[in-house]
């Protein structure tokens, strides 16, 4: 395997049992939530999955709506159209709220990341190291 690789993996680790042992990330005040996997939380996933669904469930109330409106079916076709046009507004407005959050959300997650990253030191790749020798940190 690759040193990189392996190194890579080890600060995985590292953060891993960090984030399930509690102990802040150097350099910040910030405890890794112990549902951090992969780079992404479970809070993130959980609403990604929410947008989804009511994606799917809210284009459905569209087409019903829709299907009304040029059908001329329902109590009024006027009612139908507001009902669309409102459906329509407030999916847009839900939307945009959503990806705003998980764009700061996501956000957060990246400099808490990328913050952990910079308090590493980062090692010097040198000839000696394919043989199998430690490399000295290099100072920032």
């Amino acid at each position: 395997m690759d040193l990189s690789v392996k190194r890579a993996q080890g600060m995985a680790d590292a953060q891993l049992a960090a984030a399930e042992s509690g102990i802040p990330l150097p350099g910040t005040e910030k405890v890794l939530s112990p549902e951090t996997r992969n780079g992404a939380t479970l809070g993130v996933t959980a609403l990604l999955l929410w947008l989804f669904g009511s994606l799917l469930m809210g284009s459905a109330l569209v087409l019903i709506f829709l299907w009304a409106a040029i059908d001329g079916r329902g109590p009024a076709r006027w009612l139908a159209w507001y009902a669309l046009v409102s459906t329509c507004l407030g999916l847009g407005g839900l939307l945009g709220a959503t990806v705003a959050k998980s764009m700061s959300d996501l956000e957060a997650l990246k400099d808490t990341y990328l913050t952990s990253l910079g308090t590493h030191q980062i090692r010097a790749n040198r000839a000696g190291c394919d043989r199998g020798e430690e490399d000295e940190a290099v100072p920032q």
